[in-house]
């Protein structure tokens, strides 16, 4: 049998699809003072003394440039996380509070995707400074925050890494 790489709107079609069965959690900050870049500081000094699980993966928009550094977004509107638990966000800010109904998404600065995954999945050359999520978790998170276009574009940059990975023989999947 032989298999052949995904096309660029196959991949998108898994990533909607995983989008919309994968559960998120989503905080916002009353205060203003949590930002995404402090957040993902707090995170790697919890991290670091063993007050959060190295299971916890950030994702998102940080992810994504670590993937695909040629990504074309500012700043990151929120820190991304992938966790196989829930986490108590207070533990990374105190101000943190899950975002109500009649709050936009929007709004939120920190987002928990929970995940049923092992360690195993972690890029084993990440872990020096984060664990991060991988990058089909890292597309999905672009697809939610609403860049298609760069989720589009690291898709299909992704796919075209893969194929000549190939061997002769066989297909790359991506």
């Amino acid at each position: 049998m032989k298999l052949r790489a995904l096309a660029t709107n196959e991949v998108m079609r898994l990533v909607r699809e995983f989008c919309a069965v994968r559960p998120v959690q989503l905080f916002v900050d009353p205060t203003g003072f949590a930002t995404p870049s402090r957040l993902m500081t707090r995170l790697t000094r919890l991290q670091q003394a063993g007050q959060i699980s190295a299971e916890v993966r950030v994702g998102g928009v940080h992810a994504a440039s670590y993937y695909f550094p040629q990504i074309d977004v500012t700043g990151a509107p929120r820190l991304d996380l992938t966790s196989p638990t829930q986490i108590d966000a207070a533990t990374i800010d105190g101000a943190l509070r899950p975002l109500s109904n009649s709050e936009p998404s929007s709004s939120a600065v920190l987002a928990v995707h929970l995940i049923h995954q092992t360690g195993s999945e972690i890029d084993p050359a990440s872990k020096p400074t984060h664990p991060w999520s991988t990058s089909f978790e890292s597309l999905a998170d672009l697809v939610e925050l609403g860049f298609e276009r760069e989720a589009l574009e690291m898709a299909r940059r992704s796919a075209r890494q893969a194929a000549p990975q190939a061997r002769p023989t066989e297909t790359a999947c991506v």
